[in-house]
């Protein structure tokens, strides 16, 4: 992505969950950077110029999974504020402390509404 501040980082496996739901974040006046594991959220997050004002986290993802990426991303200081909502379509999946959760299916408008919490309104 250019040098535009990326408002969330959305990241999930599912190529069509990624487009749905970017599309829908987009569409609200959202920047948005997308990956498909932890591992690549990681690595993008140690390039980017400026965190962005949300990651929103799949948990079940294959190379490295949600709670991978949280555990690498709490032990590096400068990628630890970055604030994170877990996305899950499991209902046991435990609470991570101080972790918000989405349950997939997600409405656009329970998504629009978390980002929008942590990131401000959108330009849109």
């Amino acid at each position: 992505m250019t040098s535009a501040t990326i408002d969330v980082l959305l990241v999930d496996d599912d190529g069509d969950v990624r487009e749905a739901l970017a599309d829908c974040l987009t569409a609200a006046g959202y920047q948005v950077a997308t990956c498909s594991n932890g591992l690549a959220a990681l690595d993008w997050l140690r390039a980017a110029p400026r965190p962005p004002g949300l990651v929103l986290l799949d948990m079940m993802m294959p190379v490295m999974d949600g709670w991978q990426f949280r555990e690498e991303q709490l032990a590096h200081p400068s990628l630890a504020a970055v604030p994170v909502v877990m996305l899950s379509a499991r209902y046991d999946t435990p609470a991570h402390a101080g972790v918000e959760q989405l349950r997939k299916p997600i409405r656009a408008r329970d998504l629009v509404a978390v980002v929008a919490r942590y990131c401000g309104g959108g330009a849109g």
